[in-house]
């Protein structure tokens, strides 16, 4: 019982940031990007009071510190920090409204949203991560969507499709390292498994897609068309740059960098700022955007709390209810989803909850799932519950970036209900 005690600090976290959503709908955006916090810093002190009796204060704030300082989280946190200075480095050069001249002199009005579509899956396929895609693309895409007057929710639900598919069959993904890793399986097996359920989800979309484009999204017509030159071209090599890096199997951080690298180049050969403006651009890039500072600040606590409630038995407790072996295929396959979906829920992070459900349910599988399939099931079960929570760093993201509340997004969220959809069918055929 003390440890489904231990699991408490989550459902407050859930019931405060869910509950001052639906109280104060109409609170101004700039407030309501500040709800996750007041929420996680309930949940925070609450926690404190599941630890023994014994525990002194000091060695929970260990506990907590040894949650937010892992290698993981502390990575992810930098791709936050240069994710920024990348976004507000290219703005100033003009390479954000360059690539939105590009997309919308190549793609035809009647297949804007399809494009964005597959134009965020093919990214987060060559970039490996639906973060640092949603990061990067975010800006971009909602100035098109302002150009042809789309709802910002829609463009923002879009995006994160097209990351989380492309996220989920990339080879270079963390998710998928990670479930190969600890599953035993190759990539290339887990990829065509992956396939058969993502690939139905995902031509799915696009076909929504494209109805919506002609029937029900009202896309005011451009009056000109933007004039393309070698200038646009090359204003948006910080961003091509990233993309060549990683096919190349460049860590994310290193393919930003040399983004921002490239951007000043060409910002000090156009002379739009001096040599001693760039220390301003590093400021402004990360502290002007005060959504960043707040999912920054979210990671780190989220990430706390889980170790709290790992530390405490939370975790053992969810493994141990949902992970009872069994004799039946279609359930294996239920309880290895079930046990990545709800960890996943309570971490909020895809590939830390692969490891840490990973060898309980390689030992559920034995005998009865190929390795591939297990890592399929894994990988797929934190795509969906990634995609489908108001509070994970993707979705906190795009909604930081379009300035609009992460609730309001979850309507438009296809590709991860579809997928969620395409699995369970997918375990209820009964095949190893």
């Amino acid at each position: 019982m003390r440890n489904f005690f231990s699991l408490v600090p989550f459902f407050i976290f859930l019931a405060t940031f869910i509950g001052l959503n639906i109280y104060y709908p109409l609170a101004d955006p700039g407030i309501k990007s500040d709800f996750p916090l007041l929420a996680i810093f309930i949940a925070l002190l609450f926690s404190l009071f599941t630890f023994k009796n014994k525990t002194t204060l000091n060695d929970k704030i260990k506990v907590f510190i040894k949650g937010a300082a892992q290698e993981s989280i502390l990575h992810l946190c930098f791709v936050f920090l240069f994710s920024t200075m990348l976004s507000y480095t290219a703005n100033r050069i003009g390479a954000s409204q360059a690539a939105v001249d590009i997309v919308l002199y190549s793609l035809p009005e009647n297949f804007i949203l399809p494009g964005i579509f597959l134009f965020s899956s093919l990214f987060s396929v060559f970039l490996g991560t639906s973060m640092g895609t949603i990061l990067t693309l975010m800006p971009i895409f909602l100035q098109i969507g302002q150009s042809l007057v789309i709802n910002p929710q829609f463009i923002a639900g879009i995006v994160i499709s097209g990351a989380m598919f492309g996220d989920n069959i990339s080879l270079i993904s963390d998710t998928t390292i990670a479930a190969t890793n600890v599953t035993g399986s190759t990539m290339l097996d887990k990829l065509k498994d992956n396939l058969r359920t993502a690939l139905p989800a995902a031509i799915t979309v696009l076909i929504i897609l494209t109805y919506m484009n002609h029937h029900y999204v009202a896309i005011k017509p451009l009056t000109f068309l933007p004039q393309i030159s070698i200038v646009n071209f090359f204003k948006i090599s910080p961003y091509l740059i990233t993309l060549v890096l990683a096919l190349l199997g460049f860590d994310v951080l290193c393919e930003l960098v040399a983004g921002i690298l490239l951007a000043i180049g060409i910002g000090l050969y156009y002379q739009q700022f001096t040599f001693l403006d760039v220390t301003e651009l590093f400021h402004y890039g990360f502290y002007k955007s005060k959504g960043m500072v707040v999912i920054f600040m979210l990671v780190l606590f989220l990430s706390g709390l889980s170790q709290i409630v790992k530390h405490n038995g939370g975790i053992t407790f969810l493994l141990n209810a949902l992970g009872k072996q069994s004799k039946s295929l279609f359930r294996t396959k239920l309880e290895i989803f079930f046990l990545v979906f709800f960890v996943n829920a309570a971490v909020a992070i895809n590939s830390l909850s692969i490891l840490i459900v990973g060898p309980l349910a390689s030992k559920l599988a034995e005998n009865k799932l190929s390795f591939a399939r297990t890592a399929s099931i894994l990988d797929i079960g934190s795509c969906v519950s990634q995609g489908i929570l108001p509070y994970t760093p993707q979705v906190l993201a795009a909604a930081t970036i379009c300035n609009i509340s992460p609730i309001s997004i979850m309507p438009f969220l296809f590709y991860p209900y579809l997928l969620l959809g395409a699995l369970l069918i997918d375990i209820s055929i009964q095949k190893r």
